[in-house]
């Protein structure tokens, strides 16, 4: 059989699968082949919008369901052993996947993100795949889990009948906490409009805030900018975190974004100015009744909402001048 006239379909199916399999995963349960777990991203122009390209891995093996081990990129016999490993770390960071492979049906290309195998890239022969068994002992030790927790680890998610699953980036998350793991925030870098973006995650958990937590940067460039916790996360220590009590949420969020100027004329420190938690405590506020603290707080988020709709119309209007201008001058030109 000359395997460099052989399609990345046929070399998935005749050499790629069969040694899998071999190694004693479940080819019913345990392995999905070109899986797509990403529409493609969202791209707008104007008024217009379009998808960009699908994410699609051709093999992601699995411990057991929405619990992804390992990721194989395939590619034909043309290509070499390792040319499809790039892309196949690309989606094992999406998938939070430990271990990588890539294969041109010669054999495999095996990355590993623990170390423990003994290397962290070589070469396998088509025999030597690593079984189930291997990859969910790598996986355990890595994570340093004791049997209790990988009891808790292997117990089946609650299905509610509908057969949907999570998402890729939910079930990335799920996995997470399910390891004990919070998301972990450094500083103000990872914050957005309202919440944080999660891009670290810890077994360690010193500081912790909790959902609704307001979130106040103590420390550093940031000096007082802030945001909400909508789950519960690690804090490094240029964070604090202020929870209402007795007090409607969101109009002491209001109330500390008034206070920005307030807070960075009290940073104390030239390179790394900061604030103290007795600076904040200071910070005088006076609570009217909780009725009329949400009532506040509805009529300001109704004068936001107004205020980003002049924003709107004024860059939509200096959008249609611009395109005026531009087509006038080119009348005037021709």
């Amino acid at each position: 059989m000359n395997k460099k006239a052989l399609s990345e379909r046929d070399i998935c199916s005749k050499f790629i699968t069969p040694a899998i399999v071999q190694a004693g995963w479940d080819l019913q349960n345990q392995i999905r082949e070109e899986l797509t777990f990403t529409a493609g991203r969202v791209i707008v122009r104007g008024r217009m919008h379009s998808r960009g390209e699908k994410r699609r891995a051709d093999y992601v093996l699995f411990h057991k369901k929405n619990l992804p081990l390992a990721v194989i990129e395939a590619k034909d016999n043309k290509h070499s052993l390792g040319s499809g490993m790039q892309q196949a770390l690309a989606y094992s960071e999406a998938l939070d996947v430990l271990f990588v492979f890539s294969s041109n049906g010669d054999g495999f290309l095996f990355h590993d993100k623990t170390g423990l195998s003994g290397k962290t890239e070589q070469e396998l022969a088509l025999d030597a795949f690593p079984s189930a068994q291997q990859l969910w002992q790598w996986y355990c030790q890595y994570h340093g889990f004791k049997a209790a927790a990988v009891q808790l680890v292997d117990t089946p998610y609650y299905d509610d009948g509908s057969g949907r699953s999570p998402r890729y980036y939910q079930m990335t998350a799920i996995n997470r906490n399910e390891n004990g793991c919070v998301p972990y925030i450094t500083g103000p870098a990872e914050f957005s409009d309202i919440f944080p973006t999660y891009n670290k995650y810890t077994f360690e958990k010193k500081a912790v805030a909790n959902s609704g937590d307001i979130l106040i940067t103590c420390k550093g460039g940031g000096l007082g900018k802030f945001n909400t916790a909508n789950c519960e996360i690690a804090i490094s220590r240029q964070l604090m975190a202020a929870r209402a009590i007795l007090v409607d949420s969101q109009f002491l969020e209001l109330f500390l974004h008034s206070s920005y100027e307030y807070f960075q004329s009290k940073g104390v420190g030239i390179a790394i100015p900061g604030i103290s938690r007795e600076d904040i405590l200071e910070k005088t506020c006076f609570l009217p009744p909780l009725s009329e603290q949400k009532r506040m707080v509805k009529r300001t988020n109704e004068l936001m909402e107004m205020c980003n709709g002049i924003a709107y119309k004024l860059l939509v209007s200096k959008q249609i001048q611009t395109t005026f201008a531009g087509a006038l001058l080119e009348q005037v030109v021709a």
